[in-house]
């Protein structure tokens, strides 16, 4: 699920010129909840393909993401 959510991420950026909300993410890689997602995104952010804007509370904010790497390095 993690190699989707970054294509998805990735594709919808390219597309709307706005990262993708969470639950537009969720949405669209069919996830069971918004945490999925974000650990998702968190794991993401750990391996340097996006890095996650966070408020002062430290939740990932509703279209902080951004892409860091072009390509999935396998």
């Amino acid at each position: 699920m993690v190699r989707e959510t970054y294509e998805i991420v990735k594709k919808y950026i390219a597309d709307n010129k706005i990262a993708p909300s969470i639950k537009e993410i969720v949405d669209r890689a069919s996830y069971a909840s918004k945490s999925s997602a974000i650990k998702s995104l968190r794991e993401l952010e750990e391996k340097g393909y996006i890095a996650l804007f966070k408020t002062e509370s430290g939740k990932v904010s509703a279209r902080g993401i951004v892409i860091l790497k072009d390509q999935w390095e396998d």
